[in-house]
């Protein structure tokens, strides 16, 4: 088959280097293609000559057509040209603008080598009001395509290697596609691929297609403003790592008409703004890799689905090989606010896997988990929620893109802004299921914070209900970030921390601590982040050092208080060895990491990283009140105290803590909510002072702390 190239032509000495052949045409001047006046051709003689034309370029004989520099020439309304012939050429700064059609489907011809060295050029300007039909590939360096045009390519003689639609994948350096875009190729073809354009955005794009077409978008996202049609025979596929953002959808078959891809890398996208109609609505395919480098019953993943409309019958029957069976069952739990994991899912079960919740699965192998069923094109925002009991609810993205969670995600809205209100403020985050460190690094706690502000397509996570009511989906969350890490938390980096770990002979835990502006020593939602998953027999937690009674695996902490924070540590522990060790980031000269074993009465300066503290404990230790965390030397006085706005007060098992350094002589007096005196002590010099409670009820009590004609009055609880 011949090549239609259309190309920029440098001209010398009268198109001599084109090898002109008797019966070629060329303007001389701009105007209409019927126009006779402004073309000329090239006669016989010797050597051939140029003269006025007889007639206008009809294509019914064997020619090229040059289009001189800086002519434009269009092809008007109602003109019908059709191009049997050898090759249109611009030459530099030429222009063709069809109002009317130019069909360049009927070319037989096949390319000599001559025009194939020439591929490199482009016919400058090409403009499209009317119908351009061609089954070749375009060589063009603007092209557009008004709101009235159309562009056809492919027809029953299309042949296309894999290269796309332009000659040698040179695409356009200025594309408009304002009008529409229809695709056609036979079914000979094995695969065809939708060209990427830098900067452009489709109107309408038709699919007629007997073969698979591959939307495999390395340049830019795919933008179709009008309408997406894929024909009655037609398939498309969005590859992974690819970007579609399309207004309306129309699917002609039930057979395949959409499937999204998905690797180990990456995840193809696509947005909805519009709707989504035809026969094949509900049978897009989308597919989620999971990946699964442990031994089968180690390795676990938390997922939701993508797509409505699927059973748990459909998704066993499409991944059969990824979820075994167990008996009657499959390898797949649901959960169920307050009560908690159920029993193994009945493969036969026509039940249907609901959008918006997260499920577990047991993959037997890494692979592409396979969903089928109809894109979700408006919010969802009937997903229940509850309180009751822990109070955790199972959820899932259930959109084909990536969704935003919180405010440094370049969405429009993102989950936790949305939800704000029905989420509990300490657990102001998304918890997801973290493998990596469960079964590789020995960890025992399962579920961690999602670091990053993207939650992939077919991920689930928890979190944590205020109250109850229906969480909300909305398609402003969505974004196309087709590599966000899928099932466990994002890599991230600590501007300024550190992270407390104790370890045994077989496990070890973490708790996170970071140091940032505008933090506060009582809670920061979204920055002090609950801990969820712990297993209750190996357990590493902080409370807040204005405690309100929550456990934390994360704690954020003023970034200019170094001298007076003292942060009370958790570790729930059957008994044994145990060894605590800190990894610090970015630590300012003046924050120390000295940890505290107040039953033991030794302190230990755990930075540099590396320095270990290793202590035999009973069984059965539990909650808080032996282990501190002091960011400054609790065993030095500093006696030059210019007044008391550094003095921090709080309460913890049943001890009123008083930390900061005071003037010897202060005192601390302590009364009920009313006023009513109830105690005075004398404080000791230095930078903390406990003063034993146990006599006191549980409630509100004031400290009023006094000294060099110095005072300081704070509330605090005692529980």
């Amino acid at each position: 088959m011949k090549k239609l190239y259309l190309l920029i032509v440098i001209l010398f000495l009268g198109f001599g280097v084109w090898g002109q052949s008797v019966g070629d045409y060329r303007t001389i001047g701009s105007g209409d293609w019927n126009d006779i006046s402004i073309w000329e051709t090239l006669n016989t003689g010797r050597p051939p000559t140029w003269k006025a034309a007889t007639s206008y370029p009809n294509f019914e004989e064997t020619f090229n057509v040059y289009i001189s520099e800086f002519d434009t020439i269009t092809i008007p309304a109602g003109l019908t040209i059709t191009y049997p012939g050898y090759d249109l050429i611009g030459s530099t700064g030429s222009c063709l603008i069809i109002e009317g059609i130019l069909d360049l489907k009927e070319l037989t011809y096949t390319v000599s080598s001559e025009d194939i060295e020439d591929v490199d050029s482009k016919f400058p300007n090409f403009i499209i009001s009317g119908t351009c039909k061609t089954e070749e590939h375009l060589n063009v360096d603007t092209l557009i395509v008004t709101s009235t045009g159309l562009l056809e390519i492919g027809g029953p003689s299309y042949e296309n290697t894999n290269q796309g639609w332009w000659s040698n994948s040179a695409s356009p350096s200025l594309v408009s596609l304002k009008g529409t875009i229809k695709y056609s190729s036979p079914s000979v073809v094995t695969s065809q691929y939708i060209p990427s354009f830098p900067d452009s955005t489709y109107n309408n794009f038709i699919i007629n297609s007997e073969s698979a077409v591959t939307y495999d978008g390395t340049l830019n996202e795919l933008v179709i403003d009008g309408t997406l049609t894929i024909g009655s025979t037609a398939e498309l596929t969005i590859s992974d790592g690819t970007k579609a953002t399309v207004n309306n959808l129309t699917l002609n078959t039930t057979i395949d008409p959409l499937t999204i891809k998905s690797t180990s890398t990456s995840t193809g996208s696509l947005i909805i703004t519009g709707s989504v109609s035809g026969s094949g609505l509900s049978y897009v395919k989308m597919e989620s890799f999971i990946s699964n480098p442990y031994p089968f019953e180690n390795s676990y993943h938390l997922i939701s689905p993508p797509l409505d409309g699927m059973t748990l019958e459909h998704l066993y029957d499409d991944n059969s090989g990824m979820i075994p069976a167990r008996g009657d069952s499959m390898a797949m739990l649901s959960y169920t606010a307050g009560v908690g994991w159920g029993s193994f899912l009945k493969y036969e079960s026509t039940d249907p896997i609901n959008l918006g919740e997260g499920y577990f699965i047991v993959p037997s192998q890494s692979a592409s988990l396979i969903y089928t069923g109809s894109i979700q094109t408006s919010n969802l925002d009937h997903v229940t929620i509850s309180s009751g009991g822990t109070a955790m609810n199972c959820l899932g993205n259930p959109f084909t893109s990536s969704i935003g969670i919180r405010s440094g995600a370049a969405s429009s809205q993102n989950f936790l802004d949305v939800n704000l209100s029905l989420i509990d403020p300490s657990y102001l985050t998304i918890y997801v299921w973290d493998q990596d460190s469960v079964y590789s690094k020995k960890s025992k706690n399962h579920f961690t914070s999602l670091a990053g502000d993207y939650l992939q397509s077919g991920q689930g996570f928890f979190i944590k209900a205020a109250s109850n009511g229906d969480i909300s989906f909305t398609r402003a969350m969505q974004s196309h970030q087709n590599d966000a890490e899928f099932y466990k938390k994002s890599t991230s980096s600590l501007p300024s921390g550190f992270v407390l770990k104790v370890i045994d002979d077989n496990y070890y835990a973490d708790t996170e601590f970071k140091f940032e502006e505008n933090m506060s020593k009582g809670l920061d939602p979204g920055n002090d982040l609950g801990l969820f998953g712990g297993i209750e027999y190996f357990n590493l937690y902080t409370k807040l050092i204005e405690d309100n009674g929550v456990k934390f695996m994360v704690q954020a902490l003023p970034n200019d208080d170094f001298s007076t924070m003292t942060i009370p540590i958790g570790f729930d522990y059957t008994g044994g060895e145990v060894s605590f060790s800190a990894e610090c980031t970015n630590l300012p000269a003046e924050c120390q990491v000295i940890l505290e074993d107040r039953t033991a009465g030794v302190y230990t300066n755990l930075f540099p990283s590396g320095t270990k503290y290793t202590v035999n404990l009973a069984s059965g230790n539990t909650e808080t009140g032996r282990f501190f965390l002091h960011t400054f030397d609790p065993t030095t006085v500093n006696t030059n105290i210019d007044n008391f706005q550094n003095i921090t007060t709080f309460a913890f098992d049943k001890t009123i803590h008083i930390q900061g350094n005071v003037p010897v002589g202060s005192k601390a007096g302590i009364y009920d909510v009313s006023g009513r005196f109830l105690k005075q002590v004398e404080l000791n010099a230095g930078a903390l002072n406990l003063i034993p409670a146990q006599e006191l009820k549980n409630g509100i009590y004031i400290v009023k702390i006094s000294g060099e004609n110095l005072e300081k009055v704070t509330k605090l609880v005692l529980e």
